[in-house]
């Protein structure tokens, strides 16, 4: 699968060895340096208090010297000692678990919908999407819904993309289950 493929498709083999560096070593942390993270959840970098040392260090022992990814690092960073549980799929997979999680007729309810629309048309730069990000964390821990982490450190990377691949991705996700037949390119949909 090419570049090109991967970002129209919204699918990635494995999550980056960069996002797997980090959160292993977010795994192997202290409990002292994850409740310096948890305090800062959802801040920004340079308004963080205390915790950028703690950060550093992290991206230290994961060797990961690469300045223009700090502040999404950053904001994974924070938020994971809210819900380190292990999960898969990306973030739109986790929203259709929570959705579904309490929803005997398995129809996405409309306070969920609204949360998650809001997330995916979030912007990073505004501080919005970290706000939005945090209340699903929150969310999914409150639900015992994992995340996986390493893939949504690679998706908050490729969150600017002008093409908006991960939201397009996280959008599938939470609409189509993995049973879900999508009508091929070109096919007629026979119901309208």
């Amino acid at each position: 699968m090419t570049d090109q493929e991967k970002e129209t498709t919204g699918r990635r083999e494995s999550p980056s060895a960069l996002a797997r560096a980090f959160i292993h070593e977010l795994r192997r942390a202290t409990t002292g340096e994850l409740a310096t993270l948890k305090r800062a959840a959802g801040s920004e970098l340079a308004a963080s208090t205390g915790a950028m040392t703690t950060f550093y260090a992290i991206l230290a022992r994961a060797k990961i010297w690469e300045p223009y990814k700090e502040p999404m690092l950053f904001l994974a960073g924070t938020l994971f000692p809210l819900n380190p549980i292990k999960g898969h799929g990306n973030l739109g997979t986790t929203m259709r678990r929570i959705a579904l999680s309490d929803n005997p007729d398995r129809r996405i309810p409309d306070n969920i919908r609204r949360r998650f629309s809001i997330l995916i048309d979030s912007r990073a730069k505004t501080g919005e999407l970290a706000f939005r990000l945090r209340q699903c964390v929150r969310l999914a821990a409150s639900k015992q819904v994992g995340i996986d982490w390493a893939l949504l450190v690679d998706d908050l990377l490729a969150w600017h993309y002008d093409s908006r691949p991960v939201q397009r991705a996280w959008a599938r996700s939470f609409f189509f289950s993995t049973k879900t037949r999508l009508p091929e390119h070109g096919e007629a949909d026979e119901e309208h």
